[in-house]
């Protein structure tokens, strides 16, 4: 590739008509013999009308090269070869490049384009870069075609993720950058129209496409073994699509319902299941006809992540309230037993019983002498996830301490402390409402109360909590942004081989300039 590093001496090369234009108004010397001097002058005549027919010196021709060679090499040309130079390829692995197109990913034909394009150059070194994983990287030059494809098949198996670009001017500035990308990510497209490529490679014209964005499951408090789930999708495309939505195990399909969804909107489903547990849960999208459902299967399924969690030993001694046991029960999450049982994490004492010395205790005061709060109590901040239950007027002991900034209030109301915690030496909650009163156990919020105490106690989540699994719904847009094409900076490899063609320019000079004296003395010597 020639390059040139002061292009504007070319500007003088406008002045080469100039020296044509001088040298044909100057006529070749001729020397022409007379017999007697006072016959010069009718010479002249007779040489006047021959004048017209005189053509330019043909040495112009020889100068305008000259000078025309002297403006070249006052340019400073360079011959650059690219073709040894490193080369780092920046892969956008994203899950738009899993769209399939002509049978093929978008990723699968992006590779094809580069073995293509990679086929001429010479490179020693051709490393591919993840984008997605940005420690992943592949090295796959000098090697034939046939072995680059075979180790692209390898790159596939690398886990979709969202593109995390490089600061651009961290890259190496000794290499040829390419990008394989579909165009689908803005913040990937900004980064290439700042980075230094010299190669885009840009695949996939495909638009709609339908994604599963949220499977969200809890158990329900009111039915053993059920469970409340959601589910959300996105029609990302520009074209109505009607689909099949089917919730499954390992042990088959479970629910189904048909969907139709509007160009570039997004839904909402809710459902109820009956089940003991949710191991290999699932929602999948599927046709309602023959074709396929769009350009990208890998959105069109959800996997709920289920792992067995432990299940929270509790000992109890002392008189505990019915409604009390019975609300521990009802959490799966929880297990009832004897202080004896080495299995527990923490121990519930009902009334002025003595203290463990090294397990977790939640304590329930007696109740001396019952009283009703004036207004309803309030959660500190202490408290956690249990200020999000809104509690009424409760019934509380008079023996519950006044309430000081030095406590580490949980509850708090008619200036008492109603709950509060203890830090050292062994973590501890101290109750002084009624948990038997009508009030509380008549509330649905009872269970979560408990559940809620023993996990303020341990700092850990019980088993009653939301199980979800998402993506990004802009991850599943497939559509190329035609308006984001970058503009490539084709700033060349610093490490490329140059070739100075400027001192071959000056012998050529050199060499003109001795045949132009020469020429010059010849057609003296014939004058």
């Amino acid at each position: 590739m020639l390059s040139l590093s002061s292009p504007w001496w070319l500007i003088g090369l406008a002045i080469l008509p100039l020296v044509w234009w001088l040298h044909r108004f100057h006529g070749l010397a001729r020397a022409m013999p007379v017999s007697a001097l006072f016959l010069f002058q009718a010479l002249r005549q007779y040489d006047s009308g021959a004048a017209a027919s005189h053509r330019a010196d043909p040495l112009w021709r020889l100068r305008a090269l000259i000078i025309g060679s002297a403006l070249v090499a006052l340019s400073g040309p360079v011959w650059q070869d690219t073709s040894t130079a490193p080369v780092e390829v920046w892969v956008d692995d994203s899950l738009s490049m899993q769209a399939l197109e002509q049978g093929e990913s978008r990723l699968g034909h992006a590779f094809q384009q580069l073995i293509e394009t990679l086929a001429p150059r010479r490179s020693r070194e051709i490393v591919l870069h993840s984008l997605g994983t940005p420690n992943q990287r592949l090295q796959i030059g000098p090697a034939q075609p046939m072995e680059q494809q075979a180790l692209l098949r390898e790159w596939r198996k690398i886990p979709v993720a969202e593109p995390h670009p490089p600061a651009s001017t961290t890259l190496r500035p000794e290499a040829l950058h390419y990008l394989l990308t579909d165009g689908a990510d803005a913040a990937l497209n900004r980064w290439s129209g700042q980075a230094p490529l010299q190669q885009l490679i840009r695949v996939g014209s495909a638009t709609d496409n339908l994604a599963l964005t949220l499977l969200s499951l809890r158990p329900a408090l009111t039915v053993p073994d059920s469970w409340m789930g959601l589910v959300a999708l996105s029609n990302l495309g520009k074209t109505r699509v009607m689909a099949n939505l089917e919730v499954a195990n390992g042990s088959g399909k479970l629910l189904d319902w048909p969907l139709d969804l509007e160009p570039d909107s997004s839904i909402a489903e809710s459902f109820r299941l009956q089940l003991a547990s949710l191991e290999g849960l699932y929602a999948r999208l599927s046709p309602t006809g023959p074709m396929p459902l769009d350009a990208l299967p890998l959105d069109d399924q959800l996997t709920l992540p289920f792992t067995q969690r432990a299940r929270l030993y509790i000992g109890i001694s002392g008189d505990c309230s019915r409604y009390l046991l019975a609300a521990l029960r009802s959490d799966r999450g929880v297990g009832i037993t004897t202080l004896e049982d080495p299995r527990i994490e923490a121990q519930l004492l009902c009334g002025d019983l003595p203290l463990p010395s090294a397990t977790p205790t939640i304590r329930l005061h007696p109740i001396v002498q019952r009283r009703l709060t004036t207004s309803a109590p309030h959660w500190h901040a202490a408290a956690g996830k249990l200020q999000q239950l809104l509690l009424q007027r409760l019934e509380y002991s008079s023996s519950a301490p006044q309430a000081t900034p030095t406590q580490q209030l949980l509850l708090s109301g008619d200036g008492r402390a109603l709950i509060l915690a203890v830090g050292e030496p062994v973590p501890r909650i101290e109750i002084f409402l009624d948990m038997a009163s009508s009030e509380l156990t008549s509330s649905p919020l009872y269970p979560l109360l408990l559940s809620g105490l023993f996990e303020q106690l341990l700092q850990r989540s019980s088993d009653d909590e939301i199980i979800r699994v998402e993506r990004d719904p802009q991850a599943s847009r497939i559509a190329p942004l035609v308006g984001d094409q970058p503009a490539l900076r084709t700033t060349p490899a610093a490490t490329m081989a140059q070739h100075e063609l400027g001192w071959i320019l000056l012998l050529c000079i050199l060499s003109l300039l001795l045949l132009d004296g020469y020429m010059s003395l010849a057609t003296a010597g014939e004058g």
